[in-house]
């Protein structure tokens, strides 16, 4: 592994450097299949764009933006970015993972790591998201890993030629002490010790 932040069972996660851009992110953000459910996905983004994101986020004092990592390959295969109110005390992420992954797991293994990082690490009490309904993966996802479905909100994004429905997501830190003893949370907070 290479300069691993956290470490999951299939992925770790790493500083995201512009390095990544030409790794694969470049593609992950251009392929409209992986992100039709972002509101990016309208637009096309050249390599110098996303560069200027990057940077606007490392700078941002509130954002924190992962390079997911293969632990397998040791491959770039993702980011993660999680949004801070500080004065709240609460957290939203976001994340996209390569079409090559999808479906395996590793998006699982991420919402937990970002869980854990959430609540251990920045001691924040709650974790938030936003997923489309037509976005089943998302769903059974989040579900998986204790997120609580709050709110449906109707007709909410404009998406594939219609005006889709999302529901909010959150998990709050005195949930997420009802799960922490769960083995696949334990799995990770013993790979990361030092948490």
């Amino acid at each position: 592994m290479d300069r691993p932040f956290l470490i999951g069972e299939t992925i770790y996660l790493r500083p995201f450097e512009n390095k990544y851009i030409e790794e694969g992110y470049g593609h992950l953000i251009n392929n409209r299949n992986v992100i039709k459910y972002l509101p990016s996905s309208w637009f096309p983004k050249p390599d110098e764009e996303l560069e200027q994101y990057i940077e606007s986020s490392r700078k941002d004092p509130n954002t924190i933006f992962f390079a997911v990592t293969d632990k397998e390959t040791n491959n770039y295969i993702g980011n993660a970015k999680i949004v801070i109110d500080w004065i709240s005390r609460r957290a939203k992420y976001s994340l996209v993972l390569s079409d090559q992954v999808q479906g395996k797991g590793y998006g699982t293994d991420l919402l937990r790591l970002l869980i854990v990082y959430v609540f251990e690490i920045l001691n924040l009490r709650i974790l938030e998201t936003f997923v489309n309904v037509t976005n089943n993966a998302s769903i059974k996802s989040n579900k998986k890993v204790g997120m609580k479905e709050v709110v449906l909100i109707k007709k909410y994004e404009y998406i594939g030629g219609d005006y889709q429905d999302i529901i909010l997501f959150i998990l709050r830190k005195s949930d997420y002490a009802d799960i922490r003893n769960e083995d696949s949370f334990k799995t990770i907070l013993e790979l990361n010790s030092t948490v």
